[in-house]
């Protein structure tokens, strides 16, 4: 399949951060910081073999009245491959929660999928335009984050 000259890439959901992006190109368009001890985590993509990514960017931001404190992860080839973001308050989580998943969806709309599992509760949303996979987890504790990486197909829910 052919991409159109001038097509734009994708954004991630930040101003100014594109998926595949640098970790020079993240610090610069987010003014964050080098995350401390780059702990890392293992995931396993649709239909590909796990990979290894590494927390390398932090960053902190507002979705709606919440402050959030977000990590860049990287992939082996050091692109950015997703974003994580946790309120940053310590008091009132489960206020916090609630008020970070009303900005989500006046943002959004409604979730494209909700799921409940367990002690967890899932809200995804697909935003095509930006080719953005958008899930909210919150458990009962009241204890919620969210994770933003590039749609790569269909079956990428």
């Amino acid at each position: 399949m052919a991409i159109a000259a001038g097509a734009a890439p994708a954004h991630a959901i930040w101003d100014g951060v594109r998926w595949n992006m640098s970790e020079a190109e993240v610090l610069r368009a987010t003014r964050g910081t080098r995350a401390e001890g780059w702990a890392g985590r293992r995931v396993k993509p649709t239909r590909q073999p796990a990979t290894m990514l590494k927390d390398r960017v932090e960053a902190e931001r507002t979705i709606g009245e919440v402050r959030v404190q977000a990590v860049f992860w990287f992939d082996p080839t050091g692109r950015l491959w997703s974003v994580t973001e946790e309120p940053a308050e310590a008091d009132g989580p489960q206020a916090t929660c609630g008020a970070l998943e009303a900005a989500l969806v006046a943002r959004h709309g409604e979730s494209d999928i909700v799921t409940d599992k367990g002690a967890l509760r899932h809200l995804i949303w697909r935003d095509e335009r930006r080719k953005t996979r958008i899930h909210f987890r919150e458990d009962e504790g009241g204890t919620c984050a969210i994770e933003y990486r590039e749609l790569r197909g269909p079956l990428d829910r």
